[in-house]
């Protein structure tokens, strides 16, 4: 039979700009998932804050940390855009248990910082490394934060597959640009309670009208004064969304939503595009 591929949301509740504490949860949260791949919300570690005197990373090049760690050998640059502690911290993770993790994360770039998601595979790489193309002027992120100029594909497990990060999701030219490559939209958030309406209504309509699955991976509980309910979500190519096939609570969970929720799925995308082909008619306007 067709491949199939176990893909975990961790929907967490984020410790406020603690990424020690974040960091050791994550990890009981990668070994009880079981999965081959393990997505984590937006600023995975810290949690939607500005404070990027205290959130952000100093990365240096790749290259320069490879070149001096083994002077003699060239090292494969393939996709590894930038380190920094996150990506580190998660790289070892990500080999230890042999999981592929998705992961949230502030660069410290200039004048502003950008705000990042990286897909960590277990043999120490980076496989997507994307920066949010539209910074929450809303909540005041354009002050802090510069958009990316970027769109993100890459292979995720049997998927080829495209990131977006929170307020992208309200932009579909994004998504649609990316079409009919990608078979999977990643779209971690910190989408609060108050609008989420609008996250399911959108996270529906990026898969129905790309025809490809969509998981949306938010946070939960309270955090800086707002509440967030969770509702993550694997959603197929039609814009149902999916039953987990395991739903799982850690035992120290930090509030009723917060849990895992873990699906098995296969790519169908192409067989379903070629059964009801409406990508074909697309007009570029």
């Amino acid at each position: 039979g067709r491949q199939r591929m176990r893909i975990a949301l961790a929907q967490t509740n984020i410790l406020w700009e603690d990424k020690q504490a974040n960091l050791v949860r994550a990890e009981e949260f990668v070994i009880a998932a079981g999965a081959e791949i393990v997505l984590f919300p937006e600023m995975s570690l810290t949690g939607f804050s500005m404070h990027t005197d205290v959130t952000a990373e100093i990365c240096q090049p790749y290259a320069e940390i490879q070149s001096r760690a083994q002077m003699d050998s060239t090292p494969d640059m393939t996709n590894q855009p930038t380190t920094g502690w996150t990506i580190e911290q998660i790289k070892t993770l990500a080999d230890r248990h042999h999981t592929t993790i998705g992961i949230g994360w502030v660069k410290k770039t200039e004048p502003l910082c950008e705000n990042h998601y990286s897909i960590v595979t277990p043999d120490g790489g980076v496989a997507m490394d994307f920066a949010k193309i539209h910074p929450f002027s809303y909540g005041e992120e354009h002050e802090h934060f510069q958009g990316g100029t970027t769109l993100c594909t890459g292979t995720l497990g049997e998927f080829w597959a495209g990131l977006g990060i929170c307020y992208d999701l309200r932009f579909p030219e994004q998504f649609r640009a990316m079409v009919p490559e990608a078979e999977i939209f990643i779209v971690p958030a910190n989408w609060p309670e108050s609008r989420v309406s609008h996250w399911k209504a959108l996270l529906a309509a990026r898969a129905i009208e790309n025809q490809c699955y969509v998981a949306g991976v938010n946070c939960c509980g309270d955090m800086d004064g707002r509440y967030y309910s969770g509702d993550s979500g694997l959603y197929a190519p039609d814009g149902s969304l999916l039953v987990p096939t395991k739903k799982i609570r850690l035992t120290d969970a930090l509030c009723k939503e917060e849990k895992l929720l873990v699906y098995d799925i296969q790519n169908d995308v192409a067989k379903i595009r070629k059964a009801f082909p409406v990508l074909q008619d697309r007009k570029e306007m």
